[in-house]
């Protein structure tokens, strides 16, 4: 049921708006990222000593990159079939609407392929109460959040169970993609809330998945609470060289949106600028 820029282009044209508002009237982000060749990297490489291993790397690094390239053709032919199915989808529920099968047409994204056959075969008051019944917990369920190892059936994570919030108004993460930025801090808990987000952001978040992607040229760091070194997140950040902390726990609950924060590039650990500026003056 995912609206495309196709079919809803507000999205769109609001990242464009914020881009272009903050491009003219806000201060340039401190972003030491550097970018290297693919020579100084292998050079950089401690575990890998001999000649030979370091030119295999750098000729399956270029090869790599060929295959990104070839990854995006697939991914984009996928995605265009997807929504030609979901325009199928689109036409069937505005069908079943018009003969009086389906309440409203939004309503079909929440059956099953089997309850879709049954609303065809004729009225089924029962099952249109279940389904109405789904369309109006969505909302809920699509907040709710899990822990990254579980055992058993699924347990929504509750918010009042998380750990008491540090006083040190730190978080200490994995270092993902390098790079050391400081800048404003934008937590958002769902992509669909992204009205707040400001060009040279830094993303604190939960996780993320491809829904996120077209915030990412807005950002200049991303910190995520859950994830690893082949997470959604963190293979994004890396294609766009945003310095990345993931596995930062509590990170959306000892920061809020609008905190000047700093990402440390070497360490991992993301910090209130404010807090910075305590430690110093304590030193």
């Amino acid at each position: 049921m995912t609206k495309t820029w196709g079919l809803d282009s507000f999205p769109l044209l609001a990242m464009i708006h914020t881009m272009l508002k903050t491009s003219s009237d806000s201060e340039p982000v401190t972003q030491l990222t550097r970018t290297e060749s693919d020579i100084d990297i292998v050079s950089h490489l401690k575990s890998i000593k001999k000649p030979i291993a370091r030119w295999m790397i750098r000729q399956l690094m270029g090869l790599a990159s060929t295959a990104a390239g070839r990854r995006e053709v697939t991914k984009d032919a996928s995605l265009r079939m997807v929504h030609q199915l979901r325009l199928g989808y689109l036409w069937l529920a505005h069908l079943m609407n018009r003969d009086a099968r389906l309440p409203a047409p939004e309503l079909l994204w929440f059956c099953t392929h089997h309850e879709i056959g049954l609303l065809l075969r004729g009225p089924n008051p029962q099952l249109l109460h279940k389904i109405s019944r789904r369309q109006r917990s969505w909302q809920q369920w699509d907040r709710l959040q899990f822990p990254e190892v579980m055992t058993g059936l699924p347990v929504p994570v509750q918010l009042s169970s998380h750990p008491l919030v540090s006083s040190e108004e730190q978080v200490q993460g994995t270092l993902v993609c390098p790079g050391s930025v400081r800048g404003r801090a934008c937590v958002l808990l769902n992509c669909s809330d992204s009205a707040s987000l400001q060009a040279g952001d830094i993303l604190i978040t939960h996780s993320t998945d491809v829904g996120w992607t077209p915030l990412f040229p807005l950002l200049a760091g991303v910190v995520t609470e859950l994830g690893g070194l082949i997470s959604h997140g963190a293979v994004v950040a890396r294609e766009y060289g945003l310095p990345c902390v993931v596995g930062a726990t509590n990170a959306t609950l000892i920061f809020k949106t609008g905190d000047e924060v700093y990402l440390d590039g070497k360490s991992g650990l993301v910090q209130k600028v404010s807090s910075i500026a305590k430690q110093k003056q304590k030193s």
